[in-house]
């Protein structure tokens, strides 16, 4: 018992007292309200600081164990649940968050501890909390950064700002998209309501003509008239045809003769008259437009533009007995055959009217 005595007097008490001496913090940066604002956990908290200050100047007087901290009270910076953050005291950087075992020290006085970490995934927004707190003679001493009193750093106040910036002028893009493409589908309603309407009122000539051809000529002669059922548009370049509901090109603007595949890609990639939906025609299609009344050219009057050089036109179809040719019209006579896609020949493209 005397021993005993002993021990605590000239051991454990002046270990004690001297740690009770210490100049040490507890920075402890709580996210959690659990601890932050349970007072039984802060002083049990505290307790084990102070426990574990007694322990270290224990085992550094009986056992001469060096403290690296460069002190004998040292103070764990634990229990923080948002890694990735830096812990300052008085401006200067002391630990991470992201480590259980960093210690603190400080000497006496009112320091500044403060904890900043990404607000976000992306680490736009850089936050920090602080408090400030006097440190005397008490081992104990135990500091909360609270997280409602988080602010921003000019640094993630501008990256802030960068950030939406950037959101902001994607949202103006986004709206300068949307509004060209409702520009674009009223430009192209027009159109369509433009050409339904000429289809209309080529339909009322056409009948009107019928009629006026039966009354004066009878209804063999009248028929043949009948036959001029395309529409031209001078503004656009092309040539309509109602009935079929098809927009020929027709103007000047056009590719010399080619092979077959590069006539296919023409129309494939061709902008004209305000459309891009433009392909090579199919030989039903192109033959749908020969007059067999003329002759060089053999097509209806509505088309003004043909070429003289080449007086073939190639279609899209091909041959199904042979794959490697494909079926064109002669305009000079009004023909129709297959060649070799190799060959050039000229090209007049064809669009459907939706």
């Amino acid at each position: 018992m005397r021993k005993f005595i002993i021990l605590a007097v000239c051991v454990i008490a002046p270990c004690f007292l001297h740690a009770k001496s210490q100049i040490s913090i507890t920075a402890r940066t709580y996210l959690d309200p659990k601890i932050a604002f349970d007072e039984d956990a802060l002083k049990k908290t505290m307790g084990v600081d102070l426990g574990m200050a007694v322990l270290n100047n224990l085992g550094s007087l009986l056992f001469g164990i060096p403290d690296n901290t460069q002190s004998i009270t040292a103070a764990a910076l634990t229990m923080v649940p948002k890694n990735g953050g830096i812990i300052f005291v008085d401006g200067n950087p002391k630990a991470s968050t992201s480590r259980s075992d960093s210690h603190v020290i400080v000497s006496a006085g009112t320091h500044n501890i403060r904890v900043c970490y990404p607000y976000d995934d992306n680490g736009y927004y850089e936050v920090c909390g602080e408090e400030d707190a006097y440190v005397g003679y008490d081992a104990s001493a135990s500091v909360i950064v609270d997280a409602n009193k988080l602010y921003i750093t000019k640094k993630g106040q501008k990256a802030k700002e960068e950030a939406e910036a950037r959101e902001a002028e994607a949202r103006r893009q986004r709206e300068i998209r949307a509004a060209e493409e409702r520009r674009l589908e009223e430009i192209r309603r027009a159109e369509a309501q433009r050409l339904e309407e000429l289809r209309i009122a080529e339909e009322k000539r056409q009948r009107e003509l019928w009629e006026a051809k039966t009354k004066r000529e009878g209804v063999n002669q009248a028929f043949e008239s009948y036959q001029d059922k395309f529409v031209r548009d001078d503004n656009l370049g092309v040539v309509v045809d109602p009935q079929a509901n098809l927009m020929w090109q027709d103007s000047e603007a056009t590719v010399a003769p080619t092979t077959w595949g590069n006539a296919k890609k023409y129309c494939d990639d061709l902008q004209h008259g305000g459309f891009s939906d433009w392909r090579l025609p199919s030989i039903s299609e192109l033959s749908n437009i020969i007059d067999d009344d003329k002759f060089n050219p053999a097509l209806n009057n509505a088309f003004r533009y043909f070429s003289k050089n080449n007086t073939w036109y190639w279609s899209a179809t091909t041959n199904s007995k042979n794959s490697s040719s494909a079926w064109y019209v002669n305009f000079q006579d009004g023909g129709t055959y297959w060649g070799d896609m190799t060959s050039e020949n000229s090209v007049r493209c064809v669009r459907n009217i939706k």
